[in-house]
């Protein structure tokens, strides 16, 4: 399941412990520490460095889970949203789509577990992580 939307309600959710929750997000969202402390106790949290691609950011994160065969059961990714676009790290995702065919996404592919979901979310920049 792939879901896109604009505000994390990740309070919301039901979690299994026996899943492997990851969370990545990009360091310029608005009170993302206070999303960290939030989701820390359930969920794996990468920071996206905003100086650096972010797909390629979450591509060798998720090698580290092929590696340990470790399937990833839930993924969040909050991406930073600006003036139309969306961004990980300094990759605009407005720019060049992420292509189902591109080599990262196939990564990504074989790091997730076969029934995985993946939440997308781009909060507008001067809003924060809604935690409910």
């Amino acid at each position: 399941m792939f879901i896109l939307a604009t505000t994390p309600d990740l309070l919301e959710l039901e979690v299994n412990p026996q899943n492997l929750t990851v969370v990545f997000v990009d360091a310029r969202v608005k009170s993302y520490r206070t999303l960290i402390k939030s989701v820390k106790d359930w969920a794996q949290v990468i920071i996206i460095d905003p100086d650096q691609d972010g797909i390629s950011q979450i591509s060798i994160a998720l090698e580290g889970y092929i590696n340990c065969h470790q399937p990833v059961n839930v993924l969040h990714i909050l991406a930073y949203y600006s003036s139309g676009c969306f961004f990980l790290g300094n990759s605009d995702l407005s720019l060049s789509p992420v292509e189902p065919g591109n080599s990262y996404i196939q990564q990504w592919h074989q790091a997730l577990a076969e029934d995985a979901d993946i939440f997308f979310y781009y909060p507008p920049a001067q809003a924060s992580p809604t935690l409910i």
